[in-house]
């Protein structure tokens, strides 16, 4: 088969997506799930608050920017205009208006744009009911519509999870730090990716990679609020801007830890992997951290990641510039996934966390993080 291929983003909205209340409380929601009882509908409104989460947490930055997003959508191939050339002239003009108003998870929407892609096409826009016209290629492709022999058109998963970028997801946005605890492989976890668009709203996008329905929360400066997604669903939460963080992130590239090499996860700024004890939590297990060089914080964030009750129960963290004398800064009690420890500004090279009482669940950490 022929492979002219004109690439088009879709970019514009189904409708104007509504700016939120200008108190910035609250949090717009969209779900499409896999039974199709939802697909991109918009459920009530969570709203932002003050307290703490105990479920894993998606922390977002919205001043760590990555990449300028260009926009999303699929490719109208020699298949795709071949079948939608056969439509009736009505319904060809309603099934285009319909694609080029904004509206695979996993991998499409979200492994593409965590690393680093400026957008996402969809190879056909439209097929036909047999997954043709093809000529010795792919036989089992999609399209973002299927278009079936009496001349109707039925929308496909592919529509619903491009919309939930390019609904929301405007030209010019950033991607910015979010952490993220599922993987292009499927690990059962939640995974996602933010964005900052030009008028400084964020859209939050995240996939329940589980069978099962699965709770976290989202934390943008001082405020969280928490949800719960069915097995397998798509969600894009918006909210405008107005939710800034207090406190600075410190980068701690090229650290290193111990003890094993396993540790290292933990410093990788990557919470969908983790160090684990391996055991269940003892007095006196350690993670022993080299930020390189000294680094001056003020806030330790330590997170457990996606494991829920892999939490330490009673944790010391102390401080070194020169890996031998040690200084206790920190101690306390643990209750939640991320634990987040406060100290008075201060600066040293060596971290060490240390657990000081005994549990029956593991001890993970999927991601450590500095903040001044």
């Amino acid at each position: 088969m022929r492979t002219i291929v004109v690439s088009v983003a879709l970019v514009a909205g189904l409708a104007a997506v509504p700016a939120a209340e200008a108190s910035g409380e609250r949090v717009r929601v969209w779900v499409t799930t896999p039974d199709r009882s939802e697909l991109l509908a918009q459920r009530p409104p969570v709203t932002f608050g003050k307290s703490p989460s105990t479920q894993p947490t998606i922390v977002i930055d919205p001043d760590r920017e990555y990449q300028t997003v260009d926009g999303f959508g699929a490719s109208i191939t020699d298949s795709s205009a071949a079948v939608l050339a056969g439509l009736a002239p009505a319904v060809r003009a309603d099934t285009m208006r319909e694609l080029f108003d904004p509206v695979r998870a996993r991998n499409i929407v979200l492994g593409t744009t965590r690393n680093w892609a400026r957008s996402v096409v969809n190879w056909n826009i439209a097929l036909d009911s047999t997954g043709g016209p093809h000529n010795g290629g792919c036989g089992t492709c999609t399209g973002l519509v299927t278009v079936h022999p009496d001349g109707s058109v039925t929308t496909d998963a592919e529509y619903y999870t491009i919309g939930h970028l390019a609904k929301f997801v405007k030209p010019g946005a950033r991607r910015v730090a979010s952490t993220s605890f599922g993987t292009t492989g499927w690990n059962g976890q939640i995974m996602d990716a933010a964005f900052r668009n030009p008028d400084g709203s964020t859209a939050l996008v995240v996939h329940n990679q589980n069978d099962d329905p699965r709770s976290f929360a989202v934390n943008v400066g001082d405020r969280t609020f928490e949800y719960t997604l069915p097995g397998g669903a798509l969600a894009t939460f918006t909210w405008p801007r107005g939710h800034s963080r207090s406190l600075d992130f410190v980068p701690i590239n090229g650290a290193t830890a111990a003890p094993g090499p396993e540790a290292n996860l933990a410093v990788d700024d990557d919470a969908s992997t983790r160090w684990s004890s391996g055991a269940p939590q003892a007095n006196g297990q350690y993670l022993h951290v080299d930020l390189g060089a000294r680094k001056r914080f003020r806030r330790v964030a330590v997170d457990s990641g996606g494991y829920l009750g892999d939490y330490a129960r009673n944790w010391q963290l102390e401080i070194s510039d020169n890996g031998t004398t040690w200084r206790t800064v920190a101690t306390g009690t643990g209750g939640r996934q991320l634990t987040t420890i406060d100290v008075r500004h201060t600066s040293a090279r060596f971290l060490r966390i240390t657990s000081t009482s005994a549990a029956s669940a593991w001890w993970s950490v999927a991601d450590i993080r500095l903040y001044d």
